[in-house]
């Protein structure tokens, strides 16, 4: 999951695509400041996901909302 505060939304949208994380995986977050990335216990070791097509640098289409 990736979490943003106000105004850092494009960051966040980055951070995603560079994990290929779908849209559903960025998220406003009360109380956030920048932006932070939870990973699981099996981050390392565990299913990845796999992006699919998409323009260039960019696995989230169009603005995040917020």
């Amino acid at each position: 999951m990736v979490y943003y505060g106000p105004g850092v939304a494009d960051v966040a949208a980055g951070v995603a695509a560079l994990f290929g994380l779908p849209r559903p995986s960025v998220q406003q977050g009360t109380g956030v400041q920048g932006v932070q990335f939870h990973a699981g216990e099996d981050f390392a070791t565990g299913t990845k996901p796999v992006p699919t097509a998409q323009a260039p640098g960019n696995a989230i289409q169009g603005p995040l909302p917020g």
